[in-house]
C-alpha cells in the first residue's frame, strides 16, 4: 500500500525533470496524478495510526451522507474503467444510526478500493441491509459485489493476514476495526468470476 503510491510520486517526477519539451497537458496531467498518488499515501499513513486507535467513537451519523462519500469515492477511483458503481438500499434501513462512523467508512473505502482495483469491466455493488432488531440495537448489512478477477483458491487462507505475500494488508485492517467494534466480515470467491464480501456491524 505504501510501495505504489511512493513509486507512482518518483517514477512521474523523474520524467518531469527528464522533460526537455514542455507540453501544458501532459504537465499537467502528471502533477494532478502525483497529487493523487501523494493524498493516497497520507490515507494510508492515517489508516496506520488509526489502527492504534482502539476507542469506539461512537455518535449519530447519516446513512445516506455516508453513502454520498463512498459514491464520489468510488466514482473517482474508477476513473475511465468500463464499470458501473451500484448502491442498493433495503426499504427497512433508516436514515440515522449511532456508531463510529469514521470507522465504518474506513472499512467500506477498503474494500470498495480493493474491487476498484480488481474489475476492469462489469460492475461493483453495494448492497445495505438491516436486520436483528433488538433493544433498539439493529445489525447493519453491507455486502460489496464485484466482478473482478476474485480470489485463488490458495489464497484464501491468507486473505485477512497482513503479514504474508498472499495476505491484503487493506483488507488485515478491516478486520482489525471491525473487532474493535464487535462486527465480523466473510467473503466468498470465484476466481476469474468476482467476489462478494459481507460485513455486519
Amino acid at each position: 500500500d505504501l510501495i505504489t503510491p511512493i513509486n507512482t510520486i518518483i517514477s512521474l517526477s523523474n520524467s518531469l525533470c527528464e522533460l526537455e519539451e514542455f507540453n501544458v497537458d501532459e504537465v499537467k496531467m502528471d502533477i494532478s496524478n502525483i497529487n493523487i498518488a501523494a493524498n493516497n499515501l497520507v490515507d494510508t499513513m492515517n489508516d496506520i495510526f488509526e489502527l492504534n486507535d482502539c476507542d469506539v467513537k461512537s455518535s449519530k451519523y447519516s446513512l445516506y451522507e455516508l453513502l454520498n462519500d463512498l459514491k464520489s469515492f468510488v466514482v473517482t477511483r474508477l476513473g475511465v474503467k468500463n464499470v458501473v458503481f451500484d448502491v442498493q438500499v433495503d426499504d427497512l434501513v433508516n436514515t440515522h444510526y449511532i456508531g463510529d462512523v469514521n470507522k465504518i467508512r474506513k472499512i467500506l473505502k477498503h474494500i470498495l478500493s480493493n474491487s476498484v482495483k480488481y474489475t476492469d469491466v462489469g460492475k461493483i455493488t453495494l448492497n445495505i441491509s438491516a436486520s436483528g432488531v433488538n433493544n433498539n440495537m439493529v445489525d447493519l448489512k453491507f455486502r460489496i459485489i464485484d466482478t473482478g478477477c476474485g480470489i485463488k483458491d490458495q489464497e484464501k487462507s491468507f486473505i485477512f493476514s497482513g503479514s504474508t505475500e498472499e495476505g491484503n494488508f487493506n483488507l488485515s485492517k478491516c478486520k482489525e476495526l471491525l473487532s474493535q467494534m464487535k462486527g465480523t466480515i466473510s467473503f466468498d470467491s470465484v476466481y476469474g468470476a468476482g467476489s462478494s464480501f459481507v460485513i455486519y456491524i
